[in-house]
């Protein structure tokens, strides 16, 4: 959480910074989105019927947000801003004992709901008309609100809140088009990879483990206005 916060100072301060040099501008983003979930987890301390679960989850949907920009060198500048990220997909969970499986649980649809806050460096060879675009860095992302489906029989959606904030890392290639002095087009692939393991969780009165695989992949193709002061 602190990592959010510190990242959202530097938006503020960069981009105070940025407008009195001159180097300052602003885009809008578009995004469709692309996500694949695939995790294995092992529990501890749990009833002996159950000792671990493999899930799979895939969705789709849309990302918009707003980018300040700071170009430090001719070739150079870092990035931030805010993303709103809205999908929907499907959830499949297959419990299992130890080399024994459990009949699957029904596939349930899921809408998910994300704030995500991008720190990125950028990188364009030449100043052409037309050029290339490269940007990584990290994206800071929060599930704030997730609605999954109920089971066969219920009419009890699960609908969860969280304040977490789990890490990215973000890869863009793609090109700019100047349309003017003052206007830019930035058309993007993008790849985002989750960092680190999902952390565990005691809410249910015993901790979870991820092991094995833990892979949290999403896709897109950003297309930014970009307009420089």
């Amino acid at each position: 959480m602190k990592a959010f916060y510190y990242s959202l100072v530097l938006v503020m301060t960069t981009s105070t910074f940025a407008y009195s040099q001159g180097r300052f501008s602003l885009s809008a983003t578009l995004s469709p989105t692309w996500r694949n979930l695939d995790y294995r987890m092992t529990i501890h301390d749990s009833s002996p019927d159950v000792s671990g679960a493999n899930v799979l989850a895939k969705d789709h949907g849309g990302t918009v947000g707003l980018m300040a920009n700071y170009q430090f060198h001719r070739n150079w500048s870092v990035s931030s801003g805010l993303w709103y990220n809205r999908s929907k997909g499907y959830m499949d969970f297959q419990a299992f004992r130890t080399n024994t499986t459990i009949e699957a649980e029904p596939t349930r649809q899921m809408t998910l709901n994300h704030l995500q806050l991008p720190v990125l460096i950028n990188f364009s060879p030449t100043k052409n008309r037309l050029s290339p675009y490269l940007s990584t860095g990290l994206v800071f992302n929060m599930n704030y609100q997730s609605r999954i489906s109920p089971f066969p029989g219920s009419n009890e959606a699960g609908v969860t809140h969280s304040k977490e904030i789990n890490t990215h890392a973000l890869v863009g290639v793609g090109v700019q088009y100047r349309i003017s002095s003052r206007w830019s087009v930035i058309v993007q692939p993008t790849a985002m990879y989750r960092l680190g393991s999902l952390k565990n969780n005691s809410d249910h009165g015993y901790p979870l483990q991820i092991q094995s695989r833990n892979r949290d992949w999403q896709f897109g193709v950003q297309v930014r206005l970009k307009y420089t002061f």
